[in-house]
This record gives C-alpha cells, structure tokens and sequence, in this order.
C-alpha cells in the first residue's frame, strides 16, 4: 500500500518556484493573491449575510415578545378590572350583610321589648284569655289555661 501526502514542504513549493521564470512567479502570485481575496470577501459576505439573519431573527424575536407583553398586559388589566368588580360586590354585600345584621337586632330589641310588655301584661292578668309561653314558643289559648291549672 502506497501512501500519498498532498501538502508539500516549504522546502518543496520554494524548490517548484525556484526554476519559473519571473514573470510566471509573479503571475502566479497574483493569481494567488486574486484568489485569497475572492475567499476572503466570501468569508465577509457569508459573515454579513449571518449577522444580517441574527438580526432579522433578533427583531422578530423582540416584537413576538412585545407582542407577548401587550397581550399579558391586556389579561392583567381584565383580571384586575374583574377583581376590581368582584371587591366592589363583596363591599357591597358586606353593607347589605351590615345593615341586615342591623335590622336584625333592631328587630330582636323589639321583639325583648314586645316580650317584656307583654310578660308585664301577663302578670297583670290584663290578657287572661291568650298568653303565649315565649320558652316553649306555642300559644296558649282560654281552654288551654283551664286544663293547665288542673
């Protein structure tokens, strides 16, 4: 097997030129260094052309997120204006609940009063013909009193 190496020594690329007349070296450089520019201006182009994608890339990834923080923004905004709304109609309730709960004592005031009346009527003997047993919460009736005091 016979093994075979394409990249030459500097030894042998001078020992090639060495023999070529002037011109051809020259033109041989130049062809060289034409070469080298043309490689080169397409590694900048290619790196232009990358950096110009990054950038195109960059920008669509900005406004998908700007566009992800508006929509964001616009559920906040409803999610606030809904517990907004929601704190406004347990304040409300809460009045409702509170002037209920006021009412509601008003009326057991009443009602101890009524009741305190009446037991003052009671023991009077004003009303012997109805008396209502407040403990027992039954009303107790003219016919009722007579089988009671039996």
């Amino acid at each position: 097997m016979a093994t075979v190496s394409l990249t030459m020594t500097e030894k042998q690329k001078s020992h090639i030129l060495a023999g070529l007349h002037p011109s051809v070296v020259v033109d041989i450089c130049g062809r060289a260094l034409s070469f080298w520019s043309f490689q080169l201006s397409l590694e900048i182009t290619y790196e232009q052309e990358s950096a110009a994608a990054q950038v195109e890339k960059t920008r669509a990834v900005e406004a998908h997120a700007a566009a992800e923080v508006a929509s964001t923004s616009a559920r906040l905004r409803l999610v606030e204006d809904k517990l907004a709304a929601a704190q406004h109609a347990v304040d409300a309730e809460r009045q409702s609940r509170a002037m209920a709960e006021d009412m509601l004592d008003d009326c057991r005031r009443r009602m101890q009063s009524l009741k305190a009346a009446y037991d003052q009527l009671c023991q009077r003997r004003v009303l012997p013909e109805a008396d209502v047993d407040f403990a027992n919460s039954e009303f107790i009736g003219a016919a009722s009193w007579a089988a009671r005091d039996r």
